[in-house]
């Protein structure tokens, strides 16, 4: 573990309240996994010379080393908070005869709470029960049961914190189960299948403004939006794009907090009321869309009742460079050139034609769309795609309609977005109707 380089990172953060173990982290530090690497990756953490304690002192951080020290801090004058009770990177679990002045959990909780409620505009703090993984690991059943009702001291101080003000959430949930713990009540006896992490379930659990936002099941990832949401941060969907020109497919991303967001809804409008399509992400929190015309549009994101929206203007594509000139053909599964109607559910190959108008090679992107009125239903591309003067380039994609009616296919080429300011057609684009029956 990174653990000099977590310090740092942490300690640059001026969180109001850090408590834990891991002093040799904060001073004289050594140099930890020297020349060692993992995933083809260096896990090499650097040691120095710092004193990470007194420049927090230093910073307007209290400092207790003890739990006397902790117990004797005086809350209501107290800014910022730094408690390191031990040498190592963990506490003494509980049940391990841990020193006289190691402060339990939910000391440290009841502490960190007081400091807190200093703060006009509301907090969040995050309390782990870190050394239950660990005893689970080991498959130690009597400290995992030690660790584990330390936990629950310590979530007993945050409800009796939420009972005298009833403005706080509390959410009490574990990241991943361990060790695969099974306990039999009628024998008492106990069994691991496991020594890591597993794919069990975990319970998720709240009380106070906001609770029923935690129930049920729940992708991981909702927790922190839900939280957010709560607590009136950043917006809990993002959605961006670059440079959106005509002609040119501009791709939409949808995050939240950071992450992709998958199977978000992405709507695209010109004016008030006229919606020219609906978009599903992808698991990238990714979907495409090729404006006709230039102008101003508004595209908004939603996805679990959280949205975000703004307004875009779609500049004109640059007219085509006439380097290189292009075809398009409907080929069935046996590669034979289709001249009829197509068949919902059957398969064919979209096949993109290219050749270079003048001596030398050409490579840039070349674009497959097809379109039922304004609704994309299809989009591939091939980036890097070269074509010469003296023979066709071919590229070719597979293609199952599953809708009936008139749809256009389209077929583009372009400079290569990535390393160019603005978009280029190479060649004039090609279409093509075709009726699915």
């Amino acid at each position: 573990m990174m653990f000099n380089s977590i310090v740092d990172e942490m300690m640059a953060q001026d969180m109001e309240v850090v408590m834990g173990g891991g002093r040799d982290n904060f001073q004289s530090r050594k140099t930890m996994n020297a020349g060692k690497f993992h995933d083809g990756k260096s896990i090499e953490d650097p040691g120095d010379d710092r004193d990470l304690i007194a420049e927090a002192k230093a910073n307007g951080y209290t400092y207790a080393a003890t739990v006397d020290e902790l117990l004797g801090v005086d809350a209501r004058n107290t800014d910022k908070l730094l408690g390191i009770f031990h040498a190592n990177n963990g506490l003494v679990q509980e049940r391990n005869n841990p020193p006289a002045d190691q402060p339990h959990l939910s000391q440290m909780t009841d502490k960190g709470l007081e400091v807190l409620a200093n703060e006009e505009d509301g907090f969040f703090l995050m309390v782990e029960g870190g050394q239950i993984d660990w005893a689970a690991h080991a498959n130690d059943l009597d400290n995992t049961i030690g660790e584990t009702l330390a936990f629950d001291d310590a979530v007993k101080a945050a409800l009796d914190f939420q009972a005298k003000n009833p403005d706080t959430l509390v959410v009490v949930t574990a990241d991943h189960e361990t060790g695969g713990l099974d306990f039999d009540t009628r024998t008492g006896e106990a069994t691991w299948s496991s020594g890591d992490h597993t794919a069990a379930m975990v319970k998720v659990m709240a009380e106070g403004p906001g609770a029923e936002l935690f129930q049920g099941d729940m992708d991981n990832t909702d927790i922190a939006r839900n939280i957010a949401q709560v607590l009136d941060l950043s917006k809990p969907l993002v959605i961006q794009q670059e440079d959106a020109v005509t002609g040119a497919p501009t791709i939409f991303t949808v995050t939240s907090m950071g992450l992709p967001v998958a199977d978000a809804k992405i709507t695209v409008k010109s004016g008030i009321n006229n919606t020219l399509t609906v978009l599903t992400a992808n698991a990238n929190g990714q979907a495409g869309y090729i404006f006709a015309k230039e102008g101003n549009y508004t595209v908004s994101a939603s996805k679990g009742g959280y949205t975000d929206a703004e307004t875009i203007t779609v500049a004109s594509m640059k007219p085509a460079a006439g380097d290189a000139s292009i075809g398009l053909t409907i080929k069935d599964g046996k590669q034979q050139t289709v001249t009829g109607n197509l068949k919902a559910g059957q398969q064919y190959y979209l096949t993109w034609e290219g050749k270079k108008n003048s001596n030398g090679n050409l490579s840039g992107l070349s674009i497959l769309q097809v379109t039922q009125g304004s609704q994309p239903l299809f989009l591939n591309a091939a980036k890097g795609l070269t074509v010469s003067d003296d023979q066709e380039t071919e590229y070719s994609v597979l293609f199952q309609p599953t809708k009936k009616g008139n749809m256009t296919v389209q077929g583009f080429f372009w400079n290569d977005w990535s390393g160019s300011a603005s978009w280029q057609s190479f060649a004039n684009p090609v279409e093509q109707t075709i009726i699915v029956e």
